[in-house]
């Protein structure tokens, strides 16, 4: 087995040129001639995304193809979307097959669809993250997903971040996160770890009374895991969430438990940020609302601030890349009282590094973890676990 520090070392070896030269050409050459006749497996939001870049560029795509039998012999955007065996039957010989599903808790994933549209006769399929980098201003950033180049021009920043990660689990997982953002190896990422998210035995000793914050609390359904899997860790939760269809569904949520219950819960329709401001807000009423973009607003504050009378013993972060913003605006409450963090860092291609260095300068003598709880690059999550709460040797775990 190769030691992930020296194989990290090969990997950012690579001249910044040599990735752009790799980044602008790859598309073109595992397409085959065929780069600009399209077929889009998976009719979607990624699907109606990248069709909308498709045009920018000036390329209109030959068809959809999808699973969904609802969808067949209709049309998206005025595109026509087939079954898969008649699109392959079509096309599979002349086009390239660029899939277009790629999202956390997707039930298709691209081994799946490449294994079957290979099944079925398509000779060339492709992510659609190599068409992403094909034409960058058109798609990118997205998520996780960047140029290579950039990676490479930050080399002393990953090294330093993997140097601060406590176990080999870590440090396997952060070079295969740094492959996947270099090559698109989606192949090479690791299978999820067990457990829930936001509660790794293998990190974490569970504890009673928990003061819970909950940053980006969605739904509720980080506050549920607790709730039905291990309600006596439960002592107060203060969630935030700003997106107004998401807070009415969480507010819900909230009035249906227990009186007991739901009168440890606080919540507050509020983005979680470094300072006390008014945002611009994309309010999609999904788990991907963000701060930065759209056209409503919506109120920014720090935890220093609302967090000043609490002593927190766990606060996550899973709020769309405004995490080390959010670290920021924590500094103090985080310093007094040394709470567990989970902080999400998949959401920009380098907060998989900077994450992790954000809260390393925290101190406090954290021991730092990097989970991932999905595939294909999902709900991966660095933790920052004080010593008294680090894992036994075969802690409780919610099964």
């Amino acid at each position: 087995m190769v030691d992930p520090k020296t194989e990290l070392t090969a990997l950012l070896a690579e001249l910044p040129e040599a990735a752009e030269e790799r980044q602008r050409s790859a598309f073109a050459e595992q397409t085959q001639g065929r780069a600009k006749s399209l077929v889009l497996f998976g009719a979607g939001n990624l699907g109606r995304r990248t069709l909308a870049g498709l045009r920018r560029v000036g390329i209109e795509p030959l068809a959809f193809s999808d699973n969904n039998r609802e969808r067949w012999g209709t049309t998206q955007d005025g595109v026509p979307i087939l079954a898969p065996a008649e699109a392959a039957q079509r096309y599979g010989s002349s086009a390239a097959f660029v899939v277009t599903i790629w999202g956390a808790g997707q039930k298709h994933r691209l081994v799946d669809i490449r294994r079957q549209l290979q099944g079925q006769g398509c000779a060339v399929i492709v992510p659609f993250a190599l068409l992403s980098w094909h034409y960058p201003d058109a798609f990118l950033p997205y998520l996780a997903i960047d140029v290579p180049q950039k990676v490479l021009r930050q080399r002393d920043r990953v090294l330093h971040a993997y140097e601060v990660l406590a176990d080999r689990v870590s440090q396997d997982e952060f070079v295969a996160q740094v492959r996947w953002r270099l090559w698109l190896d989606f192949d090479g990422l690791p299978a999820p770890c067990p457990g829930p998210q936001y509660w790794p035995a293998d990190v974490l000793a569970p504890r009673g009374q928990e003061i819970f914050i909950d940053c980006g609390a969605f739904d509720g359904d980080t506050i549920a895991e607790l709730v039905h899997k291990r309600p006596e860790s439960i002592g107060q939760i203060v969630a935030f969430e700003p997106d107004p269809a998401n807070f009415v569904r969480l507010q819900e949520w909230v009035t249906h438990l227990p009186p007991e219950l739901a009168g440890r819960i606080r919540i507050r329709q509020e983005a979680v940020g470094a300072c006390r401001a008014m945002l611009r807000f994309g309010a999609s009423g999904t788990a991907a609302s963000a701060v930065g973009q759209g056209d409503h607003t919506v109120m920014c504050v720090a935890l220093d601030e609302v967090l000043a009378a609490e002593t927190p013993t766990y606060i996550k972060m899973d709020i769309e890349g405004s995490e080390l913003d959010a670290l920021h605006g924590a500094r103090g409450v985080i310093g007094r009282a040394l709470p567990v963090l989970a902080v999400c860092a998949y959401h920009c291609q380098d907060h998989l590094w900077e994450v992790p260095l954000a809260m390393a300068a925290l101190g406090g003598s954290y021991g730092l973890y990097l989970r991932a709880h999905n595939l294909e690059g999902f709900d991966l999550v660095c933790y920052a676990v004080p010593p008294g709460r680090w894992a036994k040797t075969a802690p409780d775990a919610m099964d």
